[in-house]
């Protein structure tokens, strides 16, 4: 299942979310890069766990990206995919509202649900004990990298969501602005997927 969340950063206000569940397949992943295409999104935004990004970034790449490209007038971050936490999380157990947490990202609403502070030490107790019994933990290493990231900014006290703060500033690029732009800026419409393994029937 891929709960998806669109949205225009650029416009003035408060933000309006598009919200669309789509399956997994591949025929439904066309139909999900033809249905982006159709609401002129410009820039997607991934966040996932393990592999499950590979067919939804596969799919994209080939039915959406050059649609984007290709159009009159398009600029040089149409079409761009942007993939945030691929291998440094493991896919979380009970209920999550993906919806929210895409629209969190966009809205740069961070207020602390469970703080990064706390991530931080449980990670880090985690990476100590699997090193006094001589385990390699590269995955929780790299999150754990985030968490220092975040905390040297003085986000630590932000919700875990404010990670993609820390991946924008290696990206040199932001998936939204602090604030909606004024009158007179372009439209841009923008969208977050997020591939879960999990089938909510």
């Amino acid at each position: 299942m891929l709960a998806v969340v669109v949205t225009d950063v650029a416009g003035e206000g408060e933000y309006q979310f598009e919200r669309r569940k789509f399956g997994a397949a591949p025929g439904e992943l066309h139909v999900l890069a033809q249905w982006l295409v159709q609401q002129d999104v410009e820039e997607v935004v991934m966040e996932s766990t393990a592999q499950y990004w590979k067919p939804v970034w596969g799919a994209l790449e080939r039915h959406w990206k050059p649609a984007r490209q290709q159009r009159d007038g398009a600029s040089k971050r149409c079409g761009t995919l942007h993939l945030c936490q691929a291998k440094s999380n493991r896919g979380p157990r009970g209920r999550k509202n993906d919806f929210a947490d895409g629209e969190r990202m966009i809205k740069r609403t961070f207020n602390p649900g469970f703080r990064i502070g706390l991530h931080q030490k449980d990670l880090n107790l985690a990476l100590q004990g699997a090193k006094s019994i001589g385990v390699a933990l590269p995955q929780t290493a790299g999150a754990a990298q985030l968490m220092q990231a975040c905390a040297a900014h003085g986000w630590d006290t932000l919700d875990h969501s404010a990670l993609v703060k820390a991946l924008e500033l290696m990206a040199a690029h932001t998936v939204a602005p602090d604030q909606p732009a004024g009158s007179g800026t372009t439209s841009t419409a923008r969208t977050l997927v997020r591939p879960s393994p999990l089938v909510i029937v």
